[in-house]
């Protein structure tokens, strides 16, 4: 795993994972990354850290996060133990690999949130991202889209900022 700088204010997470079921659909990961959040989120494990976007792929997770590097590190921790201790066996998340790249600044923060809603198959509407925060007021409680929606007059203009291919 790359090492976080103490600096840096915000993060792109990916994080390899795999299921111990075989062949379980993005429908179950989805759910599984929902209720972890929901879970640490509940559980105060988010430890004053913020979520600002994810994208659910079929084998791994991207976040954009607001954090300091230590508690950065809890948090890869805590992730990672919550699929041994959560789930059955059968259907426990397994971490194959992590990889943490610092964000210096809002703008690019902004960029990568753009970066991560564009992974999705289809922008509106898909059910495995934030997207649906930033275009609606459909979100999780642990999600935080204010910083990044701050930069945009609307929900409208970050739609065209997404489909702009500049």
């Amino acid at each position: 795993m790359n090492s976080p700088k103490d600096e840096a204010k915000y993060y792109h997470i990916k994080i390899k994972f795999r299921f111990g079921a075989e062949g379980t659909v993005r429908d179950m990961r989805c759910k599984y990354i929902n209720i972890m959040f929901d879970k640490l989120f509940d559980e105060d494990k988010l430890d004053q850290q913020t979520i600002y976007a994810y994208c659910v792929g079929s084998d791994q997770l991207h976040l954009l996060i607001g954090s300091d590097s230590g508690k950065l590190l809890a948090l890869l921790n805590n992730i990672n133990n919550f699929g041994r201790t959560n789930l059955s066996s059968e259907k426990s998340l397994f971490i194959s690999d992590k990889e943490v790249i610092s964000i210096e600044n809002i703008d690019e923060a902004v960029r990568t949130s753009k970066a991560l809603h564009c992974l999705c198959d289809t922008c509106v509407g898909f059910p495995y991202s934030s997207i649906r925060a930033y275009l609606y007021e459909d979100y999780p409680q642990w999600l935080d889209k204010q910083e990044i929606m701050n930069k945009f007059e609307s929900a409208q203009d970050y739609m065209q900022f997404l489909t702009n291919k500049s």
